[in-house]
This record gives C-alpha cells, sequence and structure tokens, in this order.
C-alpha cells in the first residue's frame, strides 16, 4: 500500500507541475493519505487485500464492493478518521471524494482530479484513457524508479 500512496503522491505532483499548479507539495502530502481508510480495513480484515485484487480484475469500483461487502468503504471510514485527526478541510475533502467527481470551483477541483487520475493510472499503467494518464505514461519509468528509490529509503 505504501507504493501506491507514494507512487500516487509523485504522479499527482508531477501533473500539477505540468499545468503550472502551485500547491504541488501539498498535493504530495494530500496524495499520501487520501487512502487512509483501507489501513483500517487492512488491520481488521485479514483477506481485505483479495478483496483490492478483485475490484482490480472485475474492473469494478473498490469503494462499491465495500459499501456492499461492509456497509462503509474506505472514502467514508477514511474521513471519519480525518475528522478525528482534526485534519484541514482540503484533506477531507480529498479522503472522503478520491472516487467521486465532486466539482468546486478552485484549486482542490485540480488536486483531486489529478489524485484521481494517478491513482488510477497506478492500477492501469498500460492503458492510456486520459491526457492525464498519457503525461504519467511517458513518465512512468521516472516515477517507478523515484517510488522504489523512496521505498528503499523508507526502509533502511
Amino acid at each position: 500500500m505504501l507504493d501506491h500512496s507514494l507512487f500516487v503522491a509523485l504522479s499527482t505532483r508531477l501533473l500539477l507541475q505540468k499545468m503550472g499548479i502551485e500547491e504541488q507539495e501539498e498535493a504530495f502530502t494530500l496524495s499520501l493519505l487520501h487512502d487512509i481508510g483501507k489501513i483500517v480495513f487492512f488491520m481488521h480484515i485479514e483477506w481485505y487485500g483479495k478483496l483490492i485484487e478483485e475490484a482490480k480484475l472485475k474492473r469494478e469500483s473498490l469503494a462499491d464492493m465495500e459499501k456492499d461487502t461492509f456497509g462503509i468503504d474506505h472514502q467514508e471510514t477514511g474521513y471519519i478518521l480525518g475528522l478525528k485527526w482534526k485534519l484541514p478541510e482540503i484533506f477531507l475533502r480529498v479522503i472522503k471524494h478520491h472516487h467521486s467527481h465532486e466539482i468546486t470551483n478552485d484549486t482542490s477541483y485540480y488536486i483531486l482530479k489529478f489524485i484521481q487520475e494517478a491513482d488510477r493510472f497506478f492500477y492501469y499503467r498500460d492503458e492510456v484513457i486520459s491526457s492525464e494518464s498519457y503525461i504519467l505514461n511517458k513518465e512512468k519509468e521516472n516515477l517507478l524508479a523515484e517510488t522504489d528509490n523512496l521505498l528503499s529509503i523508507l526502509e533502511h
């Protein structure tokens, strides 16, 4: 899961750089935390990783599968955790809506959109389904190498 969060954070930051949006470091942190609700499921449900793989293989929404199985998804779980931790509003918005298409008129819309694109790209790297995935595909090897480098630093 850490490799996923790092890859999404690096990818989101790259997309913001390409678009000239300045909140790159804030978006990096938001990206690291976007799936925080999954940690709760991993801690309490031993077969949760299999549910993630099943959603990927079937190309179904993990959030929908979680709701069907548990009555709540990782977005809502992460949002509740974020409320308990008193995270800022933008963090709560990204955690709660990173699989939906919330429309806002501020910069957080682009951060959320790019986190969504980076998240999708992590799982479907061989498909170019958006202009963002085209950009990320061009940088895929660099993103993977940087992710591996950060993981090795964190492991030591």
